[in-house]
C-alpha cells in the first residue's frame, strides 16, 4: 500500500512540475535540400510535412533547429499567424499547392482536395467512395484515397490504414 501511494505522489507531483514547465512552441520551417541523400537524412531527424523543388517543410522544436544550423542545413522560419480559435478555411483553400492546415475545410472543400489530389497524382493515386456517413445531419459520402506505386495492383506488401472524421458525430 505504501508503494502504491509513493507512486501516486510521484505521479502527481510530475504532473504538477510538467504544468510549471513553459511550453516548447513548434518551429515550422523550410529548408534547402541540395539532393536525395540530405532528404533522407534530413527526414531521419525531423518530420517533414511537405517537399516541393528542393525545398521541405517541416515542424521542429528549438533543439532541431540548432541541429539544423549545426549539420549546415539552409532554412528559414515560416512565421504564420497564430489561429485564435475554431476558424473555417478561406474561400480557395482546396485549390493551394500546399494548403495549411491551421483552419477546418468544409465539406465541399474536403471533397475538392481530395478529388484534387486523385486528379493530380493519378499514377499513384485512387480515390474511393466508402459510402455514406451514418449521421443523420449530414449523410456525405465517405472518402478514402488510396496512394501507391502501382494503385491499380493488389501487390504483397505492407499496409498501412489512416482514419479519421471531419466532425465527431460522423462515424466510420
Amino acid at each position: 500500500m505504501v508503494s502504491i501511494r509513493r507512486s501516486w505522489l510521484a505521479g502527481a507531483l510530475l504532473l504538477l512540475c510538467a504544468g510549471l514547465l513553459p511550453a516548447i512552441e513548434p518551429i515550422e520551417v523550410e529548408i534547402v535540400v541540395e539532393d536525395r541523400v540530405s532528404l533522407v537524412a534530413l527526414s531521419s531527424q525531423i518530420s517533414i510535412s511537405d517537399y516541393v523543388d528542393g525545398i521541405a517543410t517541416a515542424v521542429c522544436s528549438p533543439a532541431q533547429i540548432a541541429d539544423l544550423r549545426q549539420q549546415g542545413f539552409e532554412f528559414s522560419v515560416i512565421h504564420r499567424p497564430k489561429a485564435t480559435g475554431i476558424t473555417m478555411c478561406p474561400d480557395g483553400w482546396e485549390e493551394m499547392g500546399t494548403p495549411s492546415w491551421d483552419c477546418y475545410p468544409t465539406y465541399q472543400q474536403y471533397e475538392a482536395l481530395m478529388h484534387r489530389l486523385a486528379d493530380t497524382f493519378p499514377s499513384m493515386c485512387r480515390l474511393h467512395d466508402l459510402g455514406r456517413s451514418a449521421n443523420l445531419n449530414a449523410n456525405h459520402h465517405l472518402l478514402a484515397l488510396e496512394i501507391s506505386d502501382f494503385p491499380d495492383i493488389d501487390e504483397v506488401e505492407p499496409e498501412v490504414f489512416i482514419t479519421s472524421t471531419m466532425h465527431s458525430p460522423s462515424f466510420i
